[in-house]
């Protein structure tokens, strides 16, 4: 085979649009062309992979959460993380797979696809940060003040506040790209604003909530009142969540804090006026294989560290797994949001620990652990 001197330069953020130009590679022709092919075929397979686990399983989030038993401030935000990833698989992911399969089937490169995948990549960024602050504060809330954080206001707020979040990330992307990125020297400078209004300051924030909470829980500052309003199984049960939480910012920090890394790297190299290789649009690709697989294991995230959305997860998908009293009543709630003001329900309570004790009264925690039992068999 012949060896020649290759020269490429790239405009997009995949290898497919690398053209002969002006970056000097001296490689098998025809063996760079074999292996580039392979390449693509793999992104496309893992593309598609990422796209129907992802949908299917962000889909399920999305039909359990508005479900009575899951109804919860934090749950709000979970769907509109799953609205999210879903939208972000099949603009992005989509976008990707038609390009790169456009490209090995006749060669051309469909011009519209990199302006779809600039804009939902931009309004995934925005809303995944605004979304995971607006989750972290919410959990800084529920255990740090959880009378105030039960109550129709939060609900409201939440509302409110996930309906600014899509406002603004969906906004945002049109001015973008009505003022491109400078191919100056300015574009570093852009690239790490970027970085710092979407990624840094959003995490720093997300931790400091995280630690205030860590700093409360250790020490033992629970809400006053907790003992007449809480049990303290609904406090365990605010931490487990606060885990499920925890997993889905560590997992947002590796893979998107990767992606941004190397938008750096490659700003500083064009600064420098350093010539893009192969192998840095092989790395974009591969991170941006990362950011989507994040969208498509974030539903198992929520399966996996949560009770409620784990029952209902196997009642879809495994009938006969499925717990037994999901086959007729819902999951059971906490002894907190128990409906004392149905007739029925308080009177078999009432009859039945109205001789518990000498002065007639039933024991507290005697009576949580009652209400439990006679709503599983109700």
């Amino acid at each position: 085979m012949a060896i020649r001197n290759v020269t490429m330069t790239c405009n997009h953020s995949t290898i497919f649009r690398c053209f002969p130009d002006f970056v000097n590679e001296t490689v098998d022709d025809e063996a760079l062309r074999r292996r580039l092919h392979s390449f693509e075929i793999s992104v496309i397979v893992i593309s598609c992979i990422c796209l129907l686990v992802g949908v299917v399983g962000n889909a399920l989030i999305v039909y359990i959460v508005p479900k009575k038993d899951m109804r919860s401030v934090c749950n709000v935000f979970v769907a509109n993380l799953a609205i999210r990833d879903i939208f972000f698989l099949t603009t992005f992911g989509l976008a990707g797979i038609v390009e790169h399969a456009v490209y090995i089937t006749n060669g051309n490169v469909l011009e519209v696809m990199p302006l779809i995948s600039v804009y939902s990549l931009t309004v995934t960024i925005l809303a995944t940060s605004g979304l995971l602050v607006a989750l972290a504060i919410d959990r800084y809330q529920s255990i740090g003040n959880p009378l105030q954080s039960r109550s129709k206001k939060s609900f409201y707020k939440a509302y409110t506040a996930t309906a600014l979040i899509w406002i603004v990330a969906f906004i945002l992307p049109v001015v973008h790209l009505i003022f491109k990125t400078p191919d100056s020297k300015l574009r570093l400078v852009v690239v790490i604003v970027n970085t710092a209004v979407a990624y840094v300051i959003p995490l720093a924030t997300i931790c400091v909530c995280f630690v205030i909470i860590v700093i409360a829980v250790r020490q033992g500052q629970q809400v006053s009142g907790e003992s007449d309003h809480l049990t303290r199984w609904e406090f365990k049960r605010k931490i487990r969540v606060l885990r499920m939480v925890k997993y889905i910012v560590l997992l947002f920090s590796l893979t998107w804090g990767v992606w941004w890394g190397l938008n750096i790297f490659i700003a500083y190299l064009k600064y420098k006026d350093i010539p893009i290789t192969i192998g840095h649009e092989v790395a974009r690709d591969v991170t941006g294989l990362m950011v989507l697989a994040t969208s498509a294991i974030n539903p198992f995230i929520y399966g996996l560290t949560n009770a409620y959305f784990n029952r209902h997860l196997k009642r879809i998908l495994c009938w006969s797994c499925a717990p037994r009293s999901l086959h007729h009543t819902s999951v059971t709630r906490s002894p907190a949001e128990f409906p004392f003001s149905e007739p029925v329900q308080y009177s078999i309570v009432k009859r039945r620990f109205s001789h518990s004790n000498g002065s007639g009264l039933a024991d507290k925690s005697d009576l949580r652990m009652s209400v439990v039992e006679i709503e599983s068999a109700v």
